[in-house]
C-alpha cells in the first residue's frame, strides 16, 4: 500500500478536538479512504477494503505538529460481540513530518449498529493525550451488490412481505440530491442499482447481500423520489427484521446527507 498524503491540507470538522464532522464521518462510511482525525499534532488517515464479511484497513498516523516527536504512541480496540478485530501496534514514536502505520483485519460476526472504537494514547511536548475515535465502519461495508431481473425482484419482494421485515420512511433530501445522484449514493453503499424494474423513471430500486460470519441476508430497497419537493420514500425489505431496521437507518442517514 502506498502511503497517503497526510501532510496536505485536510478537511477538519473541529480543529479544537480534531474530530471530523458527522457529515464527513458518513461520507467515509461510503468511501474507502480519507482523514478521520487531525488535531494539529496527530493526523490520522484510513485506507480500507472489504469483501464479503471480511475487511482490512490501514491507519496512517502522521506527526503534523512542530513541537517535536510524538512519543509512547499506543492504540487499542475495545472488544465487541459484533466484530473480531486483529491488529499490530504502530511505531511508538513519530518524528515531525513522519508517519507510522497500523494494519487491522476485521471479521463481521453479526449485524451491528455501533462501529468499533479506537482508543489512542500518546505524549506530545509535556502533555499526555488520549483520544477515542469511531472507525468509519457501517453495515453497508459488508454488503455485496446483487443483480436480479424485474420478475425475480418482485418475486423476492413479495416473498419477504411486510413489517417487521419491511420498514418504510419518508424524508427530505438535499437540494442537490437528483435522482441520478441518489442512484450513485446507493451504489456507494454497495447496493446494486437495478434498471428497468420500477416503471417510474426517477425511482431507484436496488439489491444487495449483507454478509456476516453467521451467513448472508438479502436486502431489497425501493426509493420513490419526488424531485420537485426534494422528498423520498424509502422502503427496505429483508428476511431479517434486524437487518431491515439497521439499513433503513443507514439509508436515511446517507440519503439525507449533503455530501
Amino acid at each position: 500500500h502506498a502511503g497517503l498524503d497526510i501532510f496536505g491540507a485536510g478537511e477538519s470538522g473541529d480543529a479544537q478536538s480534531g474530530h471530523i464532522s458527522e457529515e464527513m464521518y458518513l461520507r467515509l462510511c461510503r468511501q474507502s479512504d480519507g482523514i478521520i482525525f487531525d488535531n494539529g499534532e496527530l493526523s490520522l488517515k484510513v485506507k480500507s477494503e472489504y469483501h464479503g464479511h471480511m475487511g482490512r484497513f490501514i491507519l496512517y498516523y502522521g506527526n503534523v505538529g512542530r513541537a517535536g516527536a510524538i512519543l509512547n504512541l499506543k492504540s487499542s480496540v475495545p472488544l465487541s460481540t459484533h466484530f473480531k478485530i486483529q491488529c499490530n501496534q504502530p511505531g511508538s514514536s513519530v518524528e515531525v513530518n513522519a508517519q507510522t502505520q497500523q494494519l487491522f483485519s476485521v471479521e463481521c460476526l453479526t449485524a451491528f449498529e455501533d462501529p468499533p472504537k479506537l482508543i489512542i494514547s500518546y505524549s506530545y511536548g509535556m502533555n499526555d493525550r488520549q483520544i477515542e475515535i469511531r472507525v468509519p465502519l457501517a453495515m453497508n461495508k459488508f454488503v455485496e451488490p446483487f443483480v436480479v431481473n424485474k420478475d425475480d425482484f418482485f418475486k423476492r419482494w413479495g416473498a419477504i412481505g411486510g413489517a417487521p421485515r419491511e420498514e418504510q420512511q419518508v424524508y427530505a433530501t438535499p437540494a442537490n440530491m437528483t435522482p441520478a445522484k441518489l442512484r450513485e449514493r446507493l451504489a456507494e453503499l454497495r447496493i446494486s442499482v437495478l434498471t428497468d424494474v420500477d416503471p417510474v423513471a426517477d425511482n431507484a430500486v436496488g439489491a444487495g447481500v449483507f454478509c456476516c460470519k453467521g451467513g448472508q441476508t438479502g436486502l431489497l430497497v425501493r426509493c420513490e423520489v419526488n424531485a420537485k419537493m426534494h422528498m423520498v420514500r424509502v422502503t427496505a425489505r429483508s428476511p431479517s427484521p434486524e437487518v431491515t431496521h439497521i439499513f433503513s437507518k443507514i439509508f436515511k442517514e446517507q440519503l439525507s446527507c449533503q455530501s
